[in-house]
């Protein structure tokens, strides 16, 4: 269970790809008219994204764009054995939205499959052969542009009471295993999180849900009019550098309070021979590590919700290579000292918004 890739519902397909295209150095692979919508799909290294919009009003997803905003509706995974997985799923009682078609970008057709998620998520199966194991050579840039190694994690937001059921639905049904929670809480508001993985590859999932009535996940599931995706995570050997090259781009987001990074000079790990503090510190990037491997280092970055409403957005994220008893690690782990920055930053633009 490896990511393939995500597909989003949108009113143009064309004018949110060239946006991709603009500010994340996307480049357009195919496009596909059919009579009811148009997808354009695009490739950012080893990240690959579909954007549909509908040509008439009986398509689907004019249907979905009627009832919720635009977003993304479907995350794709990548399996070595669909038709396997399809009886097992079936079996499990996981609903088949549509019958096994095939799915061509570039010069590789792979049969695909869609299965209904929870609580009207999407999942695309695609037969693809496995991915090599996460490490830092496990993918390299094939172009000057190219900066995305693949899709880190997708995080998905439910209402308050649903993330315990959602958390076994994935777990029954798809076979993701349960790591860290998190449990966030500012003066505002709070939030609940469990972090899922799979054990047969890199797909990770933290799921979301309010522990308020004025969180900012009951923002987003209000202006999502029910349960979505929040952000998808897109991995990078050099955050700093691809930061910089993203901003001559017209990449917008998330700030960062300058108190966060005095704060971390006093985080107990604390070495100022392992990064660029002050490089960090100007591009407004989130550093976390585990206290018992301080080289073990996680950087982030977030940015402004890619549509009107306050929905969906990206993050950033690099994953430090350090030794470990000899052997080369990637850092893990999802940033617990992050996830509170993450919180306070769109809670303060949240109230920028309503203010």
């Amino acid at each position: 269970m490896d990511f393939h890739h995500v597909r989003f519902y949108v009113d143009d397909a064309c004018r949110w790809a060239d946006w991709l295209a603009k500010t994340f150095q996307f480049v357009r692979v195919r496009q596909v008219r059919q009579p009811t919508e148009d997808t354009v799909w695009l490739r950012q290294g080893g990240v690959q994204v579909a954007l549909v919009s509908p040509r008439c009003d009986r398509s689907v997803v004019a249907q979905y764009l009627q009832q919720h905003p635009p977003g993304a509706v479907d995350v794709a995974f990548a399996v070595s054995d669909l038709p396997t997985t399809l009886q097992r799923l079936w079996q499990r009682g996981v609903q088949l939205l549509q019958p096994i078609q095939r799915l061509r970008l570039g010069e590789a057709i792979q049969p695909c499959a869609h299965v209904a998620g929870w609580d009207g998520i999407v999942h695309t199966l695609v037969q693809a052969p496995p991915s090599p194991a996460a490490s830092p050579s496990a993918a390299s840039p094939s172009a000057d542009s190219d900066w995305a190694l693949d899709i880190d994690h997708a995080v998905i937001n439910v209402p308050r009471g649903q993330l315990q059921a959602a958390v076994a639905w994935y777990c029954c049904t798809f076979g993701f295993e349960p790591q860290q929670q998190f449990d966030i809480q500012t003066a505002q508001s709070g939030l609940h999180s469990q972090v899922l993985t799979h054990p047969q590859g890199r797909a990770q999932m933290p799921i979301n849900e309010p522990s308020t009535t004025n969180s900012q996940i009951q923002d987003f599931l209000a202006e999502n009019r029910g349960t979505g995706v929040q952000h998808v995570a897109l991995r990078t050997t050099n955050l700093l550098a691809t930061v910089e090259q993203l901003q001559v781009c017209g990449l917008q987001r998330l700030s960062v309070p300058h108190d966060y990074y005095d704060q971390l000079r006093n985080r107990p790990g604390y070495c100022p021979q392992l990064l660029d503090w002050h490089g960090v510190r100007r591009q407004q990037v989130l550093v976390d590590w585990p206290v018992t491997q301080p080289q073990a280092l996680l950087l982030q970055t977030f940015t402004e919700p890619m549509f009107e409403q306050p929905t969906f957005f990206w993050e950033l994220i690099e994953r430090r290579q350090y030794r470990q008893a000899g052997q080369c690690q990637l850092a893990e782990g999802f940033g617990a000292g992050n996830f509170q920055a993450l919180f306070e930053a769109v809670e303060r633009r949240q109230h920028l918004r309503v203010g």
